[in-house]
């Protein structure tokens, strides 16, 4: 199978790398070191760059607010969620969020904590989220995983300008 192949395969690179392991100097053996080091930091570096590039267009960098473009995507998700039209995301409404973003339902524990940390309105099983709340939830998230942000975008229709994507 593939997979076999593929173990015998890293096996033999291991085996290979070994040899010239043992063969090297102890000079060369620093120098393939701090090599590996410097690539390990260059992607490490480009991963954060790419980051930062992702966060961008979410997050202001000078004002460290969320960009109006994304305020309006936002908008226009929590007006497409918002079924029943009374300014809040039920609990129905926000499973239809984690539905679309990842496949199923939110935990109990990610409700009471969307609840607990951001901005709601209502009690008990009238509480929702308002769209102020979801901006903000949006937001801590653009600031802590912009490339989770960008999936959930896509999968909300939008594109790389945060624009809604026409259905053709």
């Amino acid at each position: 199978s593939a997979i076999t192949g593929l173990f015998y395969l890293c096996n033999f690179s291991l085996s290979v790398f070994r040899v010239f392991w043992v063969m090297m100097s102890e000079d060369e053996k620093c120098k393939a070191a701090e090599a590996l080091r410097d690539a390990i930091v260059d992607a490490d570096s480009d991963t954060d760059e790419a980051s930062e590039a992702l966060r961008d267009a979410l997050v202001d960098a000078d004002t460290d607010d969320i960009t109006p473009a994304f305020r309006d995507a936002l908008h226009s998700i929590f007006d497409s969620l918002d079924v029943d039209k009374d300014g809040i995301l039920n609990t129905k409404e926000l499973h239809s969020l984690a539905q679309i973003c990842n496949g199923e339902d939110f935990a109990d524990d990610e409700l009471e904590q969307i609840f607990e940390f951001h901005e709601c309105q209502g009690e008990g099983d009238e509480k929702g989220l308002t769209k102020e709340g979801l901006v903000d939830m949006f937001f801590v998230q653009a600031g802590a995983r912009p490339e989770d942000v960008w999936a959930d975008l896509r999968a909300l229709g939008f594109d790389e300008s945060l624009q809604r994507k026409s259905k053709d």
